[in-house]
């Protein structure tokens, strides 16, 4: 079984997934924050470091 998620937490993902990584004994292959995705120029400059999705 493969899971894909895609999840939202007020910019705190990265912890999120660490937990998940390791409670489901999974494996974090890329995230990204607000400033690095396509929207990164509709991103205020305080989210902009924020975690908000696996890659």
């Amino acid at each position: 079984m493969q899971l894909n998620p895609y999840l939202s937490f007020d910019g705190r993902c990265e912890a999120a997934f660490k937990f998940y990584e390791k409670a489901l004994g999974g494996k974090i292959v890329a995230m990204m924050t607000y400033g690095e995705t396509p929207m990164k120029d509709q991103v205020s400059a305080e989210h902009a470091t924020k975690s908000c999705m696996p890659g």
